[in-house]
């Protein structure tokens, strides 16, 4: 990347900063150049054994790893373990077979992939591309985001986060096959030796060390001194003992980054603390990690359990961090706050329902695959196995529908005590009707089998929004368990540009574009400018039809247009989206949606109607009503620009059925979009005069639904936004209500019955 590039980023993230931060980091990077050295040093030189145990000698350190390590992870009776395991329908054979792929060479990563390493890692090789980072460079002046000659750090990183030693680990409590343990020493050992302390990509990050002392401090809570010599004993002790100081000295308090990184900083240290109490400093590690814990916890995660950070996947990441800070409190014999229990409680209840029987909620915002710890052998299972742990952990019931091998983790770390008899005592699935999220700016509607979720939340979290992307009023279909109109995900940080910025962008996601822009501004791989101010204003769940509207500004300064939507899920399971841009001018409105990967045309399409199919039985049809001249394109695994993607994993992007309706005119412009997920049924659409509006008719059986769209003004049916199901409603905060229309059998003969506004005054988002 050039100089150039690399000095504009420079100016505009310390735009993101305030004062004290600035002066923090200031004199944080004059500490930094007191301690640089010029070259790496092995770590015997900085720190003995006798200095990291107090005096202790490597004897002792046997004694303590064997009688007085203090594992944080709930480590029972083999027996136990298997027996529990059993009964949840894991078998000891599929924890093995894991164990013997590590041994071979083969980690699990990202969630949904496996990077071959070989027998013995090199862990600075880049096992996606083969390039080596350097070993020899300070770790504050390692320069992962623009240094031409190496790749995105993601993939050495995640095979440095050691989580696989924790698949070993289980693997010889189960077998009490030595080559387990005696592996996990290996590898342990031989990292100390190849990344001398701080030099290299591997100390680069305080988190990535964090999450390395995560997955060494469980896994020793596992085979104790079991496989090893004295010399890796004295080695990986007092390893620990200087990767605990690092993440200690340089956790990430800076106000504009403070996200999800420095709850994981915590959760490590916190590990390293109570796994290693005999360690000169655990207890000021301990205490330090609590604090910042009981305070980012509730800071992170809304009232009602969404992440501020905007992305389902680090909710998931965090509160996996909050599942070990709660395990180590209970291993020193107390409890995390229970304003901290019922905030990630509460978090995970949200993902269950977010989810609603699909294996995870959308991909909203970013996601690497990144887990604090790997503790069952079914990645794609991520979401519902951390939340089912949580749940237990805060001494909630399980949703109706959990898959008991989701409780895996649990048993490793919560012990078994806690899951035998959650599966009987499971409260009523948490699926199925619509919530509302109004603090994270989530709404989902639902009738137990169509499923949708609505984004009307902030960016992202702070002043560079880090992992948010700009899909104000983007909005996710499933049926029954199968996401069929998704979010294209992520795929990559910082190898490619173009990608990373396309599936960040707006018309990536599934929403409205204006004259092809984004709703906020780009300014980084991980930092925005100017962005959207999202705002809800009404939302009634109470019965079908389920009806939300909300609008985003992004539009407003650099176009003087303001973007509404209205989405209703109706009786018979079809849902009516209404898009109206407001302004003045001629502009280019396009509505996007992206499909699930499978989801092939059927046909040609007819005018306005399009129809998509999987080999699968998966069924999905649109029917557009606009403006004259509105038309429809299909597009998939177009590169240039992007168009027709979908990223089901970090690293990987599939080409995907995108369907964009289009029209250019004079605002006001409204689009409708009738979306039959898996339902059957005949639909009429007409557009209004001048394209200001739609009267839809949907007919499924004996059963005739109508929708009047639009924003027509005058006579008794003035209204902004949408009438016949739900109308007048106004564009100001005090709106408390709205008419459901009755129609009469001709279509004509109208009455109007008053419909609650679920939201509180004053709840709507800016």
């Amino acid at each position: 990347m050039s100089g150039s590039r690399r000095t504009r980023w420079l100016v505009r993230r310390a735009a993101a900063m305030g004062p004290a931060e600035l002066g923090l980091r200031l004199s944080r990077g004059l500490r930094d150049r007191m301690r640089r050295r010029s070259s790496p040093v092995p770590q015997e030189e900085l720190l003995s054994l006798r200095q990291a145990l107090g005096g202790r000698d490597v004897a002792d350190a046997r004694g303590m790893l064997r009688e007085r390590l203090r594992p944080w992870n709930a480590r029972g009776h083999p027996a136990d373990v298997r027996e529990t395991l059993a009964g949840l329908g894991v078998p000891v054979e599929e924890t093995t077979r894991e164990a013997d792929r590590i041994l071979e060479g083969s980690l699990p990563a990202f969630g949904h992939t496996r990077l071959d390493v070989g027998p013995e890692p090199d862990w600075h090789r880049d096992p996606a591309s083969g390039l080596e980072w350097p070993r020899d460079v300070w770790w504050s002046r390692v320069d992962f985001r623009f240094d031409p000659d190496v790749d995105d750090p993601r993939y050495v990183w995640e095979v440095n986060r050691h989580l696989h030693l924790a698949a070993l680990a289980r693997a010889y409590t189960l077998t009490a096959d030595e080559r387990y343990a005696a592996a996990v020493w290996r590898q342990m050992s031989d990292w100390v030796r190849r990344n001398p302390p701080h030099f290299g990509i591997n100390w680069s990050s305080a988190l990535e060390v964090a999450i390395r002392l995560i997955s060494w401090t469980l896994s020793l809570g596992l085979v104790g001194p079991d496989g090893a010599s004295d010399d890796d004993v004295e080695g990986v002790l007092t390893s620990c003992s200087l990767q605990a100081r690092h993440v200690s000295d340089n956790l990430t308090v800076y106000g504009s980054s403070r996200n999800n990184h420095l709850i994981g900083e915590a959760a490590g240290l916190l590990a390293a603390g109570v796994a290693l109490p005999f360690l000169e400093g655990a207890s000021t590690w301990t205490a330090k990690a609590r604090e910042v814990l009981e305070r980012e916890i509730p800071a992170q995660i809304a009232d009602d359990g969404i992440s501020l950070e905007q992305t389902f996947h680090y909710q998931v990441f965090v509160i996996e961090f909050a599942l070990v800070a709660i395990a180590c409190a209970r291993a020193m014999g107390s409890e995390m706050s229970a304003r901290f229990t019922e905030r990630v409680g509460a978090a995970a209840t949200a993902l269950t329902v977010l989810a609603d029987g699909a294996a995870a909620p959308p991909s909203v915002g970013d996601e690497d695959g990144g887990r604090a710890y790997l503790l069952d052998d079914r990645p794609e299972r991520q979401s519902r196995a951390a939340a089912a742990a949580v749940l237990l952990a805060a001494g909630r019931k399980l949703p109706e529908d959990v898959d008991p091998a989701d409780l895996a983790s649990s048993v490793w770390v919560l012990g078994s005590e806690p899951v035998r008899g959650a599966l009987e005592g499971r409260r009523a699935a948490g699926g199925g009707p619509s919530r509302a999220y109004p603090d994270g700016g989530y709404f989902v509607l639902g009738d137990g089998r169509a499923h949708g979720v609505v984004d009307c939340g902030p960016l992202g979290l702070g002043s560079i929004a880090a992992h948010g992307h700009a899909d104000c009023l983007s909005l996710e279909v499933a049926r029954d368990g199968d996401w069929l109109v998704v979010d294209p995900g992520t795929y990559c940080y910082h190898r490619e540009r173009r990608w990373r910025d396309h599936f960040r962008s707006t018309r990536a996601h599934n929403t409205v574009t204006v004259d092809g822009r984004d709703q906020s501004e780009m300014l980084g791989p991980f930092l925005w400018g100017a962005r959207a101010g999202a705002r809800a204003v009404f939302w009634s769940a109470e019965r079908l039809p389920a009806i939300f509207c909300g609008s985003h500004d992004g539009y407003r300064s650099s176009l003087g247009t303001l973007h509404r939507r209205t989405v209703l899920l109706l009786r018979s399971g079809v849902w009516v989206v209404v898009d109206t841009v407001e302004g003045d001018g001629d502009h280019e409105v396009c509505a996007t949606f992206q499909l699930a990967p499978g989801l092939e045309l059927e046909g040609s399409g007819e005018g306005l109607s399009r129809r998509f199919a999987a080999s699968d039985g998966r069924r999905l049809a649109f029917v557009f009503s606009g403006p004259e001249g509105t038309d429809t394109e299909v597009t998939a695994g177009l590169e240039d620009p992007p168009t027709g993607w979908v990223s089901e994993g970090f690293g990987h992007r599939t080409p995907a059925t995108a369907l964009v309706a289009r029209t250019e005119g004079t605002l006001p412009v409204t689009l409708a979009t009738v979306v039959l997920a898996g339902v059957d049924a005949d639909v009429a659409a007409s557009a209004a005069p001048e394209g200001t509006g739609a009267m839809i008719e949907i007919r499924s059986g004996a059963d005739v639904e109508r929708v009047l769209a639009g924003t027509y003004r005058g006579g008794a049916t003035v209204f902004q936004g949408l009438a016949g199901y739900a109308g007048p409603f106004g564009a100001d905060r005090d709106v408390l209500g709205a008419d459901v229309v009755k129609w009469g059998e001709d279509g004509r003969a109208v009455d109007f019955e008053p419909v609650r506004n679920e939201l509180r005054p004053g709840t709507g988002l800016q």
